[in-house]
């Protein structure tokens, strides 16, 4: 396959994609609430957080007392490990992505270090 290149130079990327079917992201689906708890645990495999959390927060609607207990439980670790990684992205990455939206506002005011020099 040729890679197509323009004058304004770019980036080249990649990325990985998961496909689910479309009822797993869907809050107002109605199913029993054992599907709900299927679906969660299919994309706990998949590491897709909201997708868990969905499905646990739709089969904790209608789950019955016992089994509630624990969604409830599941439901409340998921949000705390989603926050943490929320947190851990933020503040992990931002000292970069601060360095480079700097780096990229001097170079349009001519300021950078290349242009002083």
């Amino acid at each position: 396959m040729p890679l197509e290149t323009t004058r304004l130079g770019g980036q080249v990327t990649w990325a990985n994609a998961v496909y689910v079917r479309a009822e797993l992201g869907d809050p107002d689906l109605t199913q029993p609430w054992q599907a709900s708890a299927r679906d969660a645990c299919v994309a706990a495999l998949f590491d897709l957080g909201e997708l868990v959390e969905l499905a646990l927060a739709r089969s904790l609607a209608d789950a019955p007392t016992k089994p509630r207990r624990t969604l409830k439980r599941q439901l409340s670790l998921v949000r705390r490990r989603a926050n943490r990684r929320r947190l851990h992205g933020l503040f992990w990455g931002a000292p970069q992505h601060a360095r480079g939206f700097a780096a990229a506002r001097l170079r349009q005011l001519g300021l950078s270090r290349s242009a002083r020099e």
